[in-house]
């Protein structure tokens, strides 16, 4: 797993110079729980960013509930997979 994304970095540096050198796992663990937290609750196309940022409108796949439930999944694995590269398996 990587570090924590670079905005996070730099926050740390200037609040704990300290800690410059210092690899924290439970920080990069809820470093990269946050970014999840933030793609997961992002419609797609309500991002300047990027029209494919986040997931789709899942109130989109009720109308063919429960055959969509594997399209949802695939959603979500491909925003993961995409936007969150500190995440591998």
């Amino acid at each position: 797993m990587k570090e924590e994304r670079l905005l996070e970095r730099i926050r740390s540096w200037e609040n704990e110079p300290h800690r410059r050198s210092q690899g924290d796992v439970r920080r990069q663990i809820d470093s990269v729980l946050a970014h999840l937290q933030r793609i997961l609750n992002t419609r797609q196309g309500s991002v300047p960013i990027s029209d494919i940022y986040g997931i789709p409108d899942l109130t989109d796949f009720m109308t063919s509930y429960p055959e969509s439930v594997t399209e949802i999944e695939r959603s979500i694995r491909q925003a993961i997979e995409q936007y969150e590269p500190r995440l591998r398996s």
